[in-house]
């Protein structure tokens, strides 16, 4: 670029920028702000231009190794003495359970028991298959916290 050509652009006399030019340099605008708000914790739902708070444990996959709590006749009558039981991704760990559950739930976790259900054989007649098995972790929560599981 000539010496000209500087002076042109500074002062405002320089090539005019058409409005594709424009729309990008809005958008990369727009991507370094959203890149500093994601830095302080804030994601932006961008559809809904709603701010949503991060998952500040495991860095925002929680809702990944909780894949459901486990409803069955004894789960709920554990629900009582402050037990939860749910079904958890295959590979993780009591620590990222607890992370986890305290992080979705809002609560303080004493101790977490986990269980690998294998999978079971069965038959159709004269087919043979097996059922999926699972792996599910039962919670102990501290005195005075509760989780609400079922919508009333």
């Amino acid at each position: 670029m000539s010496f000209l050509n500087k002076i042109k652009n500074s002062i405002g006399l320089g090539p005019k920028k058409s409005q594709k030019d424009v729309r990008r340099i809005e958008k990369s605008r727009n991507l370094a702000v959203a890149k500093e708000k994601k830095a302080e914790g804030i994601l932006i739902d961008e559809k809904s231009a709603k701010h949503v708070p991060q998952i500040k444990a495991l860095g925002g996959i929680a809702h990944k190794i909780i894949i459901a709590p486990h409803i069955t006749e004894k789960t709920t009558g554990d629900n009582a003495e402050n037990k939860y039981t749910f079904k958890i991704f295959p590979k993780s760990n009591k620590i990222e359970v607890k992370k986890a559950i305290e992080s979705l739930y809002n609560v303080k976790v004493e101790s977490v028991h986990v269980i690998n259900v294998p999978s079971k054989s069965r038959r159709r007649g004269n087919k043979f298959g097996h059922t999926p098995g699972y792996k599910k972790a039962t919670v102990l929560l501290k005195e005075g916290y509760k989780i609400d599981l079922l919508p009333h």
